[in-house]
């Protein structure tokens, strides 16, 4: 059986009004084309120091002149 829907607020909303029973696992095939791929801009690293040292690692490497204030 196919059925179709669409994404609307991250949800995927089926267009027809089928009837399943509760708990039936489905599978969702999105097309390669309507996934978007990242910006590069954002991430996650690992680094096994102390958060105290890694921030005192940001303010040291931040320009001069501008004001760093850094508060927990």
């Amino acid at each position: 059986m196919i059925v179709r829907g669409h994404i609307k607020d991250n949800q995927i909303l089926i267009d027809e009004n089928i009837q399943l029973p509760d708990g039936t696992q489905v599978e969702i095939r999105v097309p390669d084309e309507a996934v978007t791929q990242g910006s590069g801009l954002c991430g996650i690293w690992q680094d096994s120091r102390e958060a105290k040292e890694i921030v005192e690692e940001v303010i040291s490497s931040r320009t001069l002149g501008r004001d760093t204030t850094f508060r927990q």
